[in-house]
């Protein structure tokens, strides 16, 4: 008896069923929502390895420039342990 009464309950909470045409233009909406939402992931990943790559390029030129600046530091020290004359 309480199952049927639960199942009475939810079928009343589900709603009327909807008529083929109402299916239709449910599963089309459905679609079209999925369609924008594999768009929106397509552009956020096109988005995201762009600036990986951007982000990749920086820490190249960063590299590089501590590595400039190590060297002329070994430089500087080199000039002030020699003994002056």
């Amino acid at each position: 008896m309480r199952r049927a009464v639960i199942l009475l309950l939810l079928a009343g909470l589900s709603g009327p069923v909807p008529a083929a045409g109402e299916r239709e233009a449910l599963l089309a909406e459905q679609r079209d929502a999925a369609q924008r939402e594999r768009q929106e992931l397509a552009e956020r990943t096109e988005a995201l390895a762009a600036q990986l790559a951007e982000t990749q390029r920086l820490l190249t030129l960063q590299d590089a420039y501590l590595k400039r600046l190590a060297e002329e530091l070994a430089r500087q020290r080199e000039t002030v342990d020699e003994p002056t004359e």
